[in-house]
């Protein structure tokens, strides 16, 4: 019978540690932004529907974001619908958009949060044409009902100094 109970209690342990590490803020943001970045990439064959990642989409942004790109990538505002139709838009121009993270740095203030990270991203049109860059990703979240991603920034390589410019962005 201890020995039931010793269990019952280790097993009550293990479930509250689990659930109290998953509902960190931390562990939050870092699953939004997962679930965006994994949004963004795309194979041209994939059984994901467009409304999956319209649905995604809608769980992990606000209404309104600010997008701070590189040129020629306009910045601005942009709604969701924005954002949905520019990654359909992407996901009909490419073949492939891999998104290989090498590093991640989480930045939580109160209900704001920044999320750096540093990643190669593979492109490819069709067989012949692809590219291979290492970008910096900088979102900005902000706790509302839930953390909702607020800012997208895209750095690219040898713009350093956009670092900079982009953290002045908002």
């Amino acid at each position: 019978m201890n020995r039931i109970l010793l269990l019952v209690l280790v097993l009550a342990l293990l479930v509250g540690g689990f659930v109290f590490y998953r509902n960190q803020d931390e562990q939050q943001i870092g699953r939004q932004v997962d679930q965006f970045i994994e949004y963004i990439e795309h194979e041209k064959i994939s059984l994901r529907k467009p409304s999956d990642v319209q649905k995604a989409v809608e769980e992990v942004l606000a209404d309104e974001i600010q997008f701070y790109g590189a040129f020629p990538v306009p910045s601005g505002a942009l709604t969701q619908e924005d954002v949905i139709d520019k990654l359909g838009t992407l996901h009909g121009l490419t073949s492939l958009c891999e998104i290989k993270e090498r590093s991640r740095d989480i930045d939580v203030n109160g209900s704001k949060a920044k999320v750096t990270v540093d990643a190669e991203i593979h492109v490819a049109v069709g067989k012949n044409v692809q590219r291979r860059e290492n970008w910096t990703m900088m979102f900005e979240l902000e706790k509302l009902d839930v953390w909702r991603i607020t800012g997208i920034k895209g750095i690219p390589p040898g713009k350093a100094s956009s670092i900079e410019e982009a953290a002045d962005f908002f």
